[in-house]
């Protein structure tokens, strides 16, 4: 295998040919771990954000404030300029807490009280 990409699996199959020490088992597993985990996390948090601006309009003051004081004075988006967006922080943070993610891929029910 000749591997010139940058990309995650790419770089496992580079690791297996300079080393041997992953197999092709160990390889699938990383893969469908990284899938599972990227599975439309972002859509999902995004439309529940929507649905949060929906039911608490009051939200918006914050995130419009975040984008016309921090990131339109700003040239590109950098890391720097989205941790000095707070309230938009703070505002994703409590969506996630609300409607946290993982769960929602993993649905479980206790057994008992």
């Amino acid at each position: 295998q000749n591997v010139n990409n940058k990309d995650m699996i790419s770089m496992l199959f580079k690791e297996q040919e300079k080393n041997g020490e992953l197999t092709d088992y160990d390889i699938r597993s990383e893969f469908w771990i990284i899938y599972a985990a990227g599975q439309e996390t972002t859509a999902v948090m995004l439309s529940m954000a929507l649905y949060e601006l929906c039911r608490n309009p009051q939200f918006l003051k914050g995130l419009s404030d975040d984008y016309h004081n921090i990131y339109k004075k700003c040239d590109k988006l950098t890391t720097e300029v989205i941790q000095k967006m707070d309230f938009t922080e703070a505002f994703l943070k409590e969506t996630l807490r609300l409607y946290p993610l993982v769960p929602s891929l993993f649905m479980r029910e206790a057994l008992s009280d």
